[in-house]
Order: C-alpha cells, then structure tokens, then sequence
C-alpha cells in the first residue's frame, strides 16, 4: 500500500476531506483518529491538512507520471513491497516544518529499518506488479457483488461509477485499488454478524496483506468513540472496511455471501 500526498488538491479541499470520509477516495482511512491526533499534540491532522491523501501504490497511481501532477509541501509515498511489510518516505520542502513538527512524529514512531526488513522490501518489490493487479481485480468483483446485495446500504469503492470521486480515479489511478467499506443496513448487530461469521475472511484491523482482512470500527477500532463522534466522520454503526487479499475471487464471494446472508 502507499500513501501519496499532494495530488490535484488545496489545502482547503483537503482539510474538508478529512470529515467528509465518504466522499474522498478512501479517506475514510483517516476519519475518526481524533483519539491518535491528540495524542500527538496536533501535528498529524496539520500534516494532513498540508497535502491530500490518497490510499495507492505508485504502481496503481498515474499521477506521478503524469505532467500535470502538483506536488503541496509534504509529500510522501510508502509502499508495501511483501505480505505485512510496509517501506516509506516523507520529503519536505518546508524546513521549518521538517524539523520542527514532522520531526517530532519520525522520533515518536521510530525511522529506521533493520537489515532483514531491507531485505525483504527489495525482494518484495519484483513480485509488486503481480501483486496490485490481483488484489485490484478482487476488489473490483467484490465491490459490485456488495452494491447488488439487498442487506448492503452502500459501498464506498472509487472503482464503481456510483462513487463520487469515481472520474478523478480514472484519471489518477491505473487500477481502482484494494481498500473498500460497505454500510450494513442492519447497523451495529449486523455488522457484528458479518463478522462472527466470516470462515475464509480475517477479521483484523489490518490492510495490504495477501489475506483479504476486514474490520468493524463500530466494534472494534472505535468502539470506545462516542457514537456521535463516529457517525460525525462517516463511521456507522454498520460499516465494514475491507483490504482485498489475493485469494481466489469465488472463495472471497461465497465467504460473503454466507455471512451476509446470515445477517439478515
């Protein structure tokens, strides 16, 4: 997985972007973290606020290569290079900002990579290609299965055409990605449900692993969030956040379909 920063967004767009965590491409990965940016002292919303945040490997974005890209004053791209493994970078054109604030966060959560994870990051990268395209596919059948299913409210994919931001995907995005949430119309006990009863889906608060992993946040993640606060930032009582894995499609959908059949 990656997280790019900077494209096609001012810092206006952004900072609405991050409560409106159904309307920006995956965002949503984001919204609700008030808990983590105050623990920080305010620096994590202030990155996010410099530079729009989209949830994408370099190998599915375009917009690196793509003349018209800007680039705000932190930019950044991490990439999952194997199962579990995530590398990074941050680079800043501000350096008062670098060594001050951004500098604050690399000391708290630590920089530096030992010599196996190296390893393991150059290794991982020959296989990258192969990697996305599978997980993008997966994620793509999933996504219009859970938009035709009567217990589903919603899906928050940019692959679909029913996405808002689904024109700005096409443009930056070779593939749709990985990462996608659903609504249960049931609310909290359904959404508890699908989880309880998931055989080949882990349930995880995890992303970007070959295993397709999904989570709760009503239940899991946020649940110590009042209610009001989550539903403030997009979180519902029934949404379900899903990292497509690399298994076969038909064993993806068929764990799906029991759960949610359950569920209702």
């Amino acid at each position: 997985m990656a997280i790019i920063l900077g494209l096609e967004s001012s810092c206006d767009e952004t900072a609405a972007a991050l409560v409106r965590s159904d309307r920006k491409i995956l965002s949503h990965a984001l919204a609700g973290q008030e808990d983590h940016h105050r623990a920080f002292g305010g620096v994590v919303p202030e990155i996010a606020a410099r530079a729009h945040a989209e949830l994408m490997t370099p190998l599915v974005a375009t917009a690196l290569a793509d003349a018209g890209m800007t680039l705000d004053e932190v930019d950044a791209i991490a990439a999952t290079a194997g199962p579990g493994l995530i590398g990074g970078v941050m680079v800043g054109r501000d350096i008062e900002f670098m060594r001050t604030k951004a500098t604050k966060i690399h000391r708290m959560l630590g920089g530096n990579s030992n010599g196996f994870d190296a390893f393991l990051l150059v290794n991982g990268m020959k296989t990258l290609e192969l990697r996305m395209e599978r997980h993008c596919a997966n994620a793509t059948r999933v996504a219009e299965f859970l938009q035709g299913h009567p217990q589903v409210a919603f899906v928050n994919y940019n692959g679909l055409t029913s996405h808002p931001d689904h024109a700005v995907a096409q443009k930056q995005m070779r593939h749709p990605g990985a990462m996608l949430s659903f609504d249960m119309k049931g609310g909290l006990n359904a959404g508890i449900t699908v989880m309880n009863r998931l055989k080949l889906c882990t349930r995880t608060v995890s992303l970007g692993t070959c295993d397709t992993l999904l989570c709760h946040p009503a239940s899991m993640t946020h649940y110590s969030v009042p209610r009001e606060d989550r539903i403030r930032y997009g979180i519902t009582d029934g949404l379900i956040r899903m990292s497509l894995g690399m298994e076969n499609i038909e064993d993806i959908l068929a764990d799906l379909h029991q759960a949610l059949d359950i569920a209702s």
